[in-house]
C-alpha cells in the first residue's frame, strides 16, 4: 500500500512567538538531530506566518514606522 503525503503542515497550527519558542525547546529536549532541524524549518514557516498574519512590528516587539510614541 502507497502512503500519499499529509498536506498538513504543523506551522500553520503555531499562533504565537511562545508556542512556536515552547515547539522548538521540546524539539531541542529529544536530542534527535534530524528532527531538531526539521522543527527549526517548520519555527521558521511558522514566524513567516506569524509575520503575514500580524505584520513585522508585532512580532518582534517593535512599533511599525509612523507609529512612534507622540506620533500619529
Amino acid at each position: 500500500m502507497t502512503q500519499v503525503p499529509s498536506l498538513y503542515d504543523p506551522a500553520e497550527d503555531l499562533l504565537s512567538e511562545d508556542g512556536i519558542a515552547l515547539f522548538v525547546a521540546e524539539a531541542l529536549e529529544t536530542g534527535d538531530a534530524a528532527y531538531i532541524a526539521n522543527a527549526r524549518c517548520v519555527a521558521a514557516r511558522a514566524r513567516r506566518l506569524l509575520m503575514t498574519r500580524n505584520g513585522p512590528a508585532e512580532e518582534v516587539g517593535m512599533q511599525a514606522p509612523g507609529h512612534e510614541e507622540g506620533r500619529a
